[in-house]
């Protein structure tokens, strides 16, 4: 019966095992201190390999992971049935985000105030299954055949003509597209739909504001200069 007890190697040099009564019990890897029960629990230094499982219970079960060149806090924890987590818990860093990624890619950065897809240029796409596996909305990272800083938006498609919107229906007896303006004050003037060249004043018919055409022609073109070419009525003539 000891209420201190240290046990070392032959020559007394390394301590493999300490203990005393009423504190602390280490145990010791090459004469440097790995683990130590502690009045809380346990402190292990170094990396813990855990072969199967880790069970933790409480009343909001936590890891804290503390960097401790800034002191700053991010947690993993459970509370109600809820999973959290938290970057920079009490702000000590700056620019703190949350990052997921797959093979060191970055898919999002969640910062205090945004949350950024393909951060840095990786080439993620965001992509949104209906209830059959089609595409209801697939955000492209790659770049438009004519632009590189812009990508490709398709809503039900995979948008592989590079278009910067495409919207594919797919369905009989419903609109396409279908923007509804709801405002009821009589005194105020409605707007349904507006085509605006920014950045040039094209005034020609090599432009178009408007291309309506089914599988076998185009029916219908308002070009840029205003002009309206109608296949049924004009044959291909300018309406005016």
């Amino acid at each position: 019966k000891t209420s201190v007890f240290k046990f070392q190697n032959a020559n007394n040099s390394e301590t493999m095992i300490s203990a005393s009564e009423n504190g602390a019990v280490n145990l010791f890897y090459d004469n440097s201190k790995k683990f130590e029960t502690t009045s809380a629990g346990i402190t292990v230094t170094g990396t813990a390999t855990v072969v199967d499982d880790i069970s933790i219970s409480g009343a909001t079960p936590t890891i804290t992971l503390t960097d401790t060149d800034d002191n700053s806090d991010c947690l993993v924890y459970q509370a109600a049935g809820n999973l959290y987590l938290e970057a920079d818990k009490n702000g000590e860093a700056s620019g703190s985000f949350i990052r997921l990624a797959v093979d060191d890619l970055d898919f999002v950065h969640v910062y205090n105030g945004e949350a950024v897809f393909n951060e840095s240029s990786r080439d993620q796409d965001f992509r949104i299954e209906n209830d059959n596996g089609g595409n209801l909305f697939n955000l492209q990272a790659v770049n438009t055949p004519i632009s590189s800083n812009e990508g490709c938006i398709g809503i039900n498609s995979s948008n592989s003509d590079g278009n910067f919107l495409e919207v594919n229906s797919g369905q009989g007896n419903v609109f396409t597209a279908n923007f509804i303006n709801s405002e009821n004050d009589a005194s105020k003037t409605l707007y349904g739909l507006k085509v605006f060249f920014s950045a040039q004043n094209k005034d020609d018919n090599d432009s178009s504001y408007l291309i309506c055409q089914n599988s076998g022609a185009i029916r219908l073109i308002i070009h840029s200069d205003g002009d309206i070419v109608n296949h049924d009525g004009a044959y291909n003539a300018i309406s005016d």
